[in-house]
């Protein structure tokens, strides 16, 4: 996967924020948790191979939501 295409991931799963940036700031913990379930349900409905799943398992949100 490019870089591009996992942002556009990224900014799929964010989009469910207000404001995705501040939450991340007050607890990334929370957000970065959702990010683990809200991947696993992308894959479970298909939405996501097993290889795009592990890709993005595996990424630092810091690098793609700009904080």
């Amino acid at each position: 996967m490019t870089k591009n295409e996992k942002q556009h991931i990224v900014n799929q799963y964010l989009d469910q924020y207000i404001n995705p940036i501040e939450q991340y700031r007050s607890t990334p913990i929370m957000v970065f948790n959702n990010w683990i379930c809200w991947l696993y349900e992308q894959w479970n409905c298909g939405m996501l191979n097993i290889k795009e799943y592990r890709a993005l398992i595996k990424i630092d949100l810091d690098d793609y939501i700009g904080v």
